[in-house]
C-alpha cells in the first residue's frame, strides 16, 4: 500500500480507460488537473482523498467515480 499520493498540475488526454486511477492509498490529493477524452476521468478507490481544481472534459462513462 502506498500513502499520500499527490497528483498536481497534470494533464491526461485520450485515455481509453481511466484518466487517473487511485487504488488502495490514503490521504491523496488531486489538484489543478485536466482530464480529456477518457472513459472515466478520475476513478478513486480509497478511504480518503481530496479533489480540487479538477476539470474533466468528454468523459464517456463518468467524470469522477468513487468506490
Amino acid at each position: 500500500y502506498l500513502s499520500r499520493l499527490s497528483v498536481d498540475n497534470v494533464e491526461v488526454h485520450d485515455s481509453t480507460n481511466n484518466g487517473i486511477y487511485i487504488y488502495r492509498t490514503w490521504g491523496n490529493t488531486i489538484t489543478d488537473t485536466l482530464v480529456e477524452d477518457a472513459a472515466i476521468g478520475v476513478f478513486v478507490r480509497t478511504s480518503t482523498s481530496t479533489v480540487s481544481g479538477l476539470t474533466v472534459d468528454s468523459a464517456t462513462t463518468h467524470g469522477v467515480q468513487v468506490s
